[in-house]
Parts: structure tokens; C-alpha cells; sequence
């Protein structure tokens, strides 16, 4: 009985909320309805449910304001259409899983003890910095005196659940890319991210760029683009992530001390 009533709920903005957006010529929200408006009826969760019916009473009372008041349907309801449509669904062993369209990994406001930094008998340092972040009050900083010859990497600890606690998430699969905002003085060579996964395997990507540029510049890593360089120890597929790694390779062609840093790292879909 209760299933009903909130199927019949739905039923008043599934079918006036199309008519609406068609009589006020805003064609992109008949999209917006129809998406919640099946997963309505075939979802399991009475309380995903009700929120997919706010989400459409919601548009049945903006569709209106959108034409009314001029406001561009390009900048706003397809705006809306991206969020949704970068929500996939997944239903493995019959749980309905949210995969969020953007996962924060670290915005480097705090310190909370998940950074080792790795010197390999090299000149440097690590702190934070508050001066010229990217995005919020800080940004995690390495000093390093220059040249190098041995990569020095700043790491978390190999730990699956630590992990998933400050990401909330160890299923970096479920997304496209991982995005981090590096600025730095050095000019050096490589930059690298290596991925440790729950069987052992590594896995890598190399640029050979981002350094060379002084101003904040966002490093955007396909995550189909990692290569497995060992995978002696785990079976070569993706698997849920224990530690990350961000690796600044050896560097001989300058001298003298320098800063890199690092702001808002996290993964993203298309």
C-alpha cells in the first residue's frame, strides 16, 4: 500500500512537469524529468524514492521561473542535467550505490597525518603553506634543493581502510579521471602517480610537463591511461586503492632551492 501511494506521488510532476517545460518552450527539462521519473519506478529504496519525488516536485516549481524570469536554460537546467546524468547507478548484488560525478581526495586545508615524505638521502622538506593557495586556506608545499638524483615522493600509508576514510571511497574505477592542481618554481622533469591497489599491483602515469609551468595548472590523469609496472604480487586488474603516491623524479639540469605545490586533489567522471 505505502509502495502505491508514493507511485501515485509521482505521477503529478511526471506527467505535467513535460508538459510544462514543452509549453514554456524549455525542451532540456523533459530530459530532467524522465531520468528520476523511471528510476522511481524501478528502484527498491522507498527512501531514494522520496527524494526522486522532491526532485521532481522541485523541477515542476523551477521549470516556471526558468522562462518566466529569463534565466538561461543552458546555464542552469543543463547544469542540472550534468550532475544527474555524471550519477550512475549501480546495482550490484542488489544495492542501489550513488557514484558521484566528483570524489574529493585532499584539498590540503589540514594536516591530518596521512603524508609521509620520502627523501631518498635527498635535500627536502614538507609543510603546508597558506600564500597563493589554488582553492581554500591551504596547500600542502615541498621544498627542494636542486639538483637531485633520487626520486623524492610524498606517500600515504599502504592501509585499504584508511584510505576509504579520507576519500570515502577505495573504488577509484568507478571514475574517469584524477585531477590535482600543481604550482611550482623548480622547472623539473617528471612527475609521477603511482596507485597501490588491495592485491599488490602498481600502477603509474608519468608527465613530463606540469612542472615545467609556474602557474597553478591542473593535472587531469585518464585513469585508463595507468600502466602496471608490477604486477608480481596481484592479479593486473584495477583493484580498490590501499596508497597513493606522488613522485618527483630526480632532477640535475638547475641548482638551488625550490617549491612545489599541491592543491585539491580528487577523481572525476566525463
Amino acid at each position: 500500500m505505502h509502495e502505491q501511494k508514493i507511485k501515485i506521488t509521482a505521477v503529478t510532476p511526471l506527467i505535467l512537469g513535460p508538459i510544462l517545460a514543452l509549453l514554456s518552450f524549455v525542451y532540456p527539462v523533459m530530459i530532467l524529468f524522465i531520468i528520476p521519473s523511471v528510476i522511481i519506478f524501478i528502484g527498491t529504496s522507498k527512501i531514494f524514492k522520496k527524494i526522486t519525488v522532491f526532485l521532481l516536485s522541485f523541477l515542476l516549481i523551477y521549470t516556471p521561473l526558468i522562462y518566466y524570469q529569463k534565466i538561461s536554460p543552458e546555464d542552469t537546467l543543463l547544469t542540472t542535467y550534468n550532475i544527474l546524468k555524471n550519477n550512475v547507478i549501480d546495482t550490484n548484488l542488489g544495492d542501489i550505490k550513488m557514484i558521484e560525478g566528483f570524489k574529493l581526495i585532499d584539498n590540503f586545508d589540514k594536516d591530518d597525518g596521512r603524508y609521509k615524505l620520502i627523501k631518498n638521502n635527498q635535500d627536502a622538506t614538507m609543510g603546508y603553506t597558506t600564500q597563493g593557495v589554488y582553492e581554500g586556506e591551504k596547500a600542502l608545499e615541498l621544498t627542494i634543493k636542486l639538483p637531485t638524483t633520487a626520486p623524492i615522493r610524498i606517500q600515504t600509508e599502504k592501509d585499504l581502510e584508511k584510505i576509504r576514510e579520507y576519500t570515502n571511497s577505495n573504488d577509484w574505477k568507478d571514475y574517469d579521471f584524477i585531477n590535482i592542481w600543481i604550482k611550482n618554481d623548480c622547472g623539473m622533469g617528471w612527475f609521477g602517480i603511482i596507485l597501490t591497489d588491495e592485491d599488490g599491483d602498481l600502477w603509474q602515469y608519468h608527465d613530463d610537463q606540469i612542472l615545467k609551468k609556474k602557474e597553478w595548472t591542473l593535472l587531469k590523469v585518464p585513469i585508463k591511461s595507468l600502466k602496471t609496472y608490477d604486477s608480481s604480487h596481484g592479479n593486473g586488474k584495477f583493484d580498490r586503492i590501499v596508497q597513493y603516491i606522488l613522485n618527483f623524479d630526480s632532477y640535475v639540469g638547475k641548482k638551488g632551492s625550490c617549491k612545489i605545490d599541491i592543491d585539491k586533489m580528487y577523481l572525476s567522471k566525463i
